[in-house]
């Protein structure tokens, strides 16, 4: 993620500010230009507008209130939820008070999401040509659905169990899962994954050039998850898969590989945006920065930099008595799958952006 600046006093802005920290500006998010702006008021309380874009009268996304919702929506705009709010299918019930908090999270989440795959410019929206709906999200709990939520994805439709969004409860889980990483953030990467497998690799014609490196997707989708929970991961699983959960069927095995090349490229824009690099002198790993990631053409530079990075950044967690900022391996057969994801949402961005 970016760092962004203040406009009226240059103050570092972050992707959640609703007002700088220095001169009490109000500020929002843009979506057209993926920036957060300063505002200023109109006599209309709840018009804005902007020195960065004179010309456009703008104001909050109607979840402001609910759940303070900082993505900016053209003042004209007729239901006013912002590009991210309209995805919504299903919200949480907000008649339990602790519904509103877990909301709150799963928002901060999936605009994380959504801001990436708008940088790398993939789409989500629906599409009447195609048929495609496009992604939507449904935010359910066991209660109020009358039966277990579970967290999947169904034809561009991903359900996420609100409890994912308690600290407590998913800590819980990852430990009953023996799972080294478990984020409401992670999920929402996860199963976008599955929506685009099947626009990059079903719709784009290249099942076979997929199989060669994740194996065949036919096989039997149930058969193989309920072999991996009752045998776990097959042995030396790490020379070729990203997680152990990637080994269960080949369709999981390209959702963790694309919500790990997520975790890369976002992570990198941060380094980037804050001028982060390394520059220990005995690693022969060392990479210098190569801008902005989403804009980057050549894979190798990106794990060039990401490799001696995480290596650091685990290091410095565990300088602080934390788990290791990225707890993954990756093998040759792990870069190779991370690069085959970069190149199809190249290819994507040059054929049809």
């Amino acid at each position: 993620m970016k760092l962004f600046h203040c406009s009226n006093c240059d103050n570092p802005l972050y992707f959640e500010n609703t007002r700088c920290l220095a001169c009490n500006s109000e500020v929002g998010f843009h979506t057209r230009h993926l920036a957060i702006i300063t505002l200023r008021r109109t006599d209309d309380n709840e018009i804005f507008l902007s020195d960065d874009f004179p010309e456009e009268k703008l104001r909050f996304c109607s979840n402001q209130q609910t759940v303070g919702c900082n993505w900016l929506v053209n003042a004209g705009n007729g239901d006013g939820f912002c590009v991210s709010c309209k995805l919504n299918k299903t919200i949480p019930n907000l008649s339990e008070p602790d519904n509103i908090t877990r909301w709150q999270h799963l928002e901060a989440a999936k605009k994380r999401l959504i801001y990436s795959l708008m940088k790398l410019k993939l789409p989500f929206r629906g599409d009447t040509r195609s048929q495609d709906r496009g992604l939507q999200f449904e935010f359910l709990s066991s209660d109020l659905a009358g039966r277990p939520v579970m967290t999947g994805h169904l034809d561009g439709l991903i359900t996420i169990n609100i409890e994912e969004a308690d600290e407590i409860q998913r800590h819980l889980t990852r430990i009953r899962m023996k799972e080294s990483y478990r984020t409401v953030l992670g999920h929402f990467r996860h199963e976008t994954g599955h929506y685009y497998w099947n626009r990059l690799v079903r719709d784009f014609g290249i099942l076979s050039s997929f199989r060669a490196l994740f194996g065949n997707e036919e096989a039997n989708y149930t058969d193989a998850i309920e072999k991996y929970y009752r045998e776990g991961p097959s042995p030396g699983w790490k020379e070729s898969f990203i997680s152990e959960y990637a080994c269960a069927h080949p369709w999981e095995d390209w959702a963790e590989t694309f919500a790990h090349y997520l975790h890369v490229t976002d992570s990198l824009e941060t380094a980037w945006s804050f001028g982060l690099q390394l520059t220990a002198e005995k690693s022969d790993q060392a990479g210098e920065t190569t801008g902005d990631p989403y804009e980057e053409k050549d894979f190798r530079k990106m794990i060039a930099v990401w490799l001696p990075l995480s290596i650091a950044m685990n290091n410095m967690n565990r300088s602080m008595g934390h788990n290791d900022f990225y707890s993954f391996y990756l093998s040759a057969r792990s870069l190779e799958k991370l690069s085959f994801v970069h190149q199809l949402c190249r290819q994507w961005k040059s054929q049809f952006s």
